[in-house]
């Protein structure tokens, strides 16, 4: 699509979209005037630092400095890309955005995916409900105590010896497409095809807006030679480690109730749904994943895992903290009594004490540092753990993470700090007192004070001198005030203020929630800070041409000399340049 008509429908998407609404689905917000204010949903606070402007379309947490607009928020929250956080809107809202043509045929190629895989869902529901082959599934059912109003909410099928192939083939879908997504192969013995999917009670997948992508299969009645779990392979619709069983059904829960509850398999998913908890996925048969954590990460930061409380229970607890910590998470663990999975347990002591047995649950942290070492052991023992702590803090990017791990683990194990940030020291060295701050560093003050002008002002770009670039001293300067420059409906002002020295970010969030008139005379403003910055461009010039100078007269370089002295008696002759008016 050309890049006018994606402004127009970016325009459009965000002229129909309510920020506050948005925003009200995290947060509950207050209107405080002529703006809404509440706690910030990127990070703890007790005392509201968040504001957000429905007439200007912004946000900003004067805690944490997020700030920006309708797509900045849900890329924030949601953790999406811009062009994915686009898409979610525009639906939303019912704009229709033109695609590429390579977004075009790669859409028409999922589309016929799912089709695929609709097909085969409602085979496989009909083979469980209206057939005799499927009274086997109907019975585990009934067995596992899953009504079948529970099942059939879940989309719940089964597998026939065979069928779906043929069945396939006589309703026209193309063949390739089901092998590709591994629902049937090519049989090795005179080419025909086969279902890959055999006898089992069959659990659909879905992708977050609840279409099927891939399925999950327990073998009825199971047997040694086979597995009794059977999932899709990896395919352009779905990817095992990036996929979770039962979060499209989940989602709302999880927003309401602010917290997911991870469980191991398929029908422990089930039978919570079924006993009023609604908050619950599972990984895909495999052990839980970064990217898994991520993905839920979007909804919420508060995980509990549910697991066995025997040791196969406790050392998967251990395990499973550095993949939570891999994506920035303090998961909590609650444990089963002896014997129990989540659904006898839910079914015989009901949800009341399944919600209990959650509030009770333990900080996965300190499960992880008890497999390191017991508090009391030796301190070779604590010390082997330190280093299997700093290993993995070196591993990690979050600092704020790294930190609380850090001083949590220091407690555990009797150790100084200092042995756990040995490695972490070694990776990202930290600043000492004498080094600023990076944005101290980047920004001089005349410089700091045109980018809030032009972002609280974008009129006054038509006063900039062509290179204006030029006067910015430092690269991330010259960089911010580029993009500063360009910035359009396309590319909004206020994904930039994050940018800015933290103090300046908070005057021109306050200038642009209508709070403060803080820019008084900004036209004589800029043209003083242009002057200033263009006077300092011309001493650092002139410096320069003088150490020049020096060494083409130490190099006898009489042409250079001549030319380097031709540009200093000009330069000391002029006044500094000034703004185009």
């Amino acid at each position: 699509m050309s890049g006018r008509v994606a402004d127009d429908k970016i325009g459009e998407v965000r002229d129909r979209t309510s920020l506050v609404e948005i925003v009200s689905r995290y947060t509950a917000l207050k209107r405080t005037g002529r703006n809404h204010t509440g706690l910030c949903p990127f990070h703890s606070e007790k005392t509201p630092s968040f504001s957000v402007s429905e007439e200007r379309g912004l946000f900003y947490c004067f805690g944490c400095q997020a700030s920006g607009d309708v797509f900045k928020f849900v890329m924030l929250k949601e953790n999406l890309t811009f062009p994915e956080a686009l898409e979610r809107l525009a639906g939303e809202v019912g704009v229709e955005l033109p695609k590429r043509p390579a977004d075009e045929r790669r859409e028409q190629g999922r589309e016929r995916l799912l089709r695929v895989t609709a097909f085969a869902a409602k085979f496989f529901e009909r083979s469980l409900w209206e057939t005799a082959a499927g009274a086997t599934a109907r019975e585990y059912l009934v067995q596992r105590k899953i009504a079948e109003a529970t099942a059939r909410g879940f989309s719940l099928g089964y597998a026939p010896p065979d069928g779906l192939a043929h069945a396939l083939e006589k309703a026209g879908a193309p063949l390739g497409d089901a092998e590709a997504i591994g629902l049937i192969g090519r049989s090795s013995r005179g080419g025909g095809w086969f279902d890959r999917f055999r006898h089992r009670l069959m659990f659909p997948i879905t992708d977050l807006a609840g279409k099927v992508t891939a399925f999950g299969g327990r073998l009825l009645p199971p047997t040694e030679d086979q597995a009794k779990y059977l999932n899709s392979s990896d395919s352009p619709l779905f990817h095992k480690g990036r996929s979770v069983f039962g979060l499209a059904a989940a989602r709302d829960a999880i927003h309401r109730r602010n917290r997911v509850v991870l469980v191991e398999g398929y029908i422990d998913v089930i039978a919570l749904a079924q006993a009023g908890l609604g908050n619950v996925v599972a990984p895909l048969g495999t052990s839980l994943t970064a990217d898994q954590v991520r993905l839920l990460k979007r909804f919420t930061d508060d995980f509990v895992v549910l697991f066995d409380a025997d040791r196969a229970g406790l050392a998967a607890a251990a395990r499973g903290f550095e993949v939570f910590a891999t994506a920035g998470i303090f998961a909590r663990a609650a444990f089963l009594p002896q014997g129990h999975d989540p659904d006898t347990f839910v079914h015989q002591a009901g949800l009341e004490a399944l919600e209990r047995l959650l509030e009770r649950s333990s900080p996965l942290v300190d499960h992880y540092l008890r497999s390191l070492a017991a508090a009391d052991a030796p301190l070779a023992e604590r010390a082997r753990g330190a280093q299997k702590v700093a290993e993995l803090c070196a591993r990690l990017d979050d600092p704020i993470f790294v930190g609380l791990l850090v001083r949590r683990a220091a407690e555990h194990l009797d150790l100084p700090e200092e042995q756990l940030k040995t490695r972490e020291r070694t990776k990202r060295p930290p600043p000492d007192a004498s080094t600023p701050a990076p944005h101290a560093r980047a920004f001089s003050s005349h410089e700091t004070l045109i980018l809030e002008l032009l972002l609280v002002r974008p009129e006054l770009k038509h006063r900039l001198p062509d290179d204006a670039e030029r006067l910015f001293a430092s690269p991330e300067a010259r960089a911010l005030f580029e993009r500063v420059r360009a910035a359009d409906d396309s590319h909004p002002p206020s994904q930039l203020v994050g940018d800015l020295p933290r103090e300046a970010a908070a005057r021109v969030a306050r200038a642009w929630l209508g709070e403060e008139e803080i820019y008084a005379a900004a036209e004589q403003t800029l043209d003083d800070c242009l002057a200033r910055l263009a006077g300092r461009a011309r001493e650092a010039r002139l410096r320069a041409l003088t150490r020049e100078i020096r060494d083409a007269e130490s190099r006898g370089d009489t042409a250079q000399l001549g030319t380097l002295l031709a540009e200093k008696q000009r330069l000391a002759a002029s006044k500094p340049p000034t703004a185009e008016h």
